[in-house]
């Protein structure tokens, strides 16, 4: 979709494009099937822009059914812990969403592609901006709230992750007001950002992805050490993999990005690899704390009541264990922000 050079390899474009005080240069003329059709039949020119089109719509296909499959996981995830009378965490349903938001984006750009009234490139790249900021807003606030809730509910903690939430929007900003767009001989929507676009999104993601999977894999790492049970095994074992796979897919796409090198169109791309990835693996990292918190010493799910659940993490946050005018005055309230995945008899009196 978006091929990806230096500021200085095209200055006059983007001066032009702020100049005119709109967003994105309209000079794409219109959408690919249109800009495709305009070219005489059985041309080179023709072969190549059809092949492009053809391509550009299986990717779209690819990435519609990914994710909805993600949405399918995090909608059973939240079903099956309502059913066993607790309250899902904030983060399904922001796994939810973001999957959700990659869903309409990818069948909003696979229909506009074969439409002849479709959207021209300029608004392709403004939509699929948007769409990746949103990602990354969800993947922040993901990681945030573990790191929030078993770091015993630090507001430092609480500030610097609203930072990192508030700083996305920038890349609106770059994404499209410091940006030149055209379609390309074959095709291809292609964009030429300034130098700082694709650090205003890896620095953010970078960093909200190592401070707020340390802060977790600190306190798991921990527990593993001092109990050593399965539960935390796999939940040591699912922060390592998912926030260093999380950090792989930032750096290739900022490398790709960087490079400068990269035609074709492929630069947008790796941003909904990085997407759907890290969305996967939300996911994925939450049905195994759940798991983890349902089977652990062959604990069944249905035998942990919401209450319990709730006086499980008041007493890992505070170090006092729950009585019974504890599990009265909390019984009729099923409400908890965020679930902690583990038994009682697992967690430590203090240091959370």
């Amino acid at each position: 979709m978006v091929s990806m050079r230096g500021e200085n390899s095209d200055e006059g474009d983007l001066r032009d494009a702020s100049n005119n005080n709109s967003p994105l240069s309209e000079s794409d003329r219109n959408n690919l099937l249109s800009h495709a059709l305009e070219l005489r039949p059985n041309s080179p020119e023709f072969q190549r822009a059809l092949r492009g089109v053809m391509a550009q719509s299986c990717l779209y296909t690819i990435l519609f059914w990914l994710f909805f499959g993600n949405a399918q996981r995090a909608a059973r995830l939240i079903l099956s812990i309502r059913r066993n009378g607790k309250s899902a965490s904030i983060s399904m349903y922001i796994c939810l969403l973001q999957a959700c938001v990659g869903i309409a984006l990818s069948t909003f750009f696979f229909a506009a592609t074969f439409s002849k009234a479709g959207l021209p490139c300029h608004l392709h790249i403004y939509h699929g901006v948007v769409g990746v900021v949103i990602s990354s807003m969800c993947v922040h606030a993901v990681q945030l709230e573990k790191a929030y809730v078993v770091m015993g509910r630090s507001k430092p903690l609480l500030i610097a992750g609203a930072l990192f939430i508030l700083s996305a929007p920038t890349f609106i900003y770059s994404g499209i007001w410091l940006s030149h767009v055209d379609t390309s001989d074959n095709g291809i929507c292609k964009v030429t950002h300034a130098a700082i676009h694709p650090w205003l999104k890896f620095i953010p993601d970078m960093l909200s992805n190592v401070v707020f999977s340390a802060c977790f894999l600190h306190v798991v790492l921990r527990q593993h050490r001092r109990f050593g049970s399965d539960s935390w095994k796999q939940l040591r074992n699912d922060g390592f993999i998912t926030m260093s796979v999380i950090t792989l897919t930032n750096t290739v796409a900022a490398l790709v990005a960087v490079s400068g090198q990269m035609n074709g169109g492929i630069v947008q791309w790796f941003y909904l690899l990085d997407w759907v990835v890290s969305n996967h693996l939300l996911i994925r990292q939450l049905e195994h704390m759940r798991d983890a918190f349902l089977l652990d010493e062959g604990r069944p799910a249905a035998r942990t009541s919401g209450t319990e659940n709730m006086l499980t993490q008041r007493y890992s946050m505070t170090g006092s264990r729950p009585t019974k005018s504890d599990a009265n005055k909390n019984g009729s309230n099923r409400s908890s922000w965020f679930t902690l995945p583990v038994p009682l008899e697992h967690q430590t009196p203090r240091g959370w």
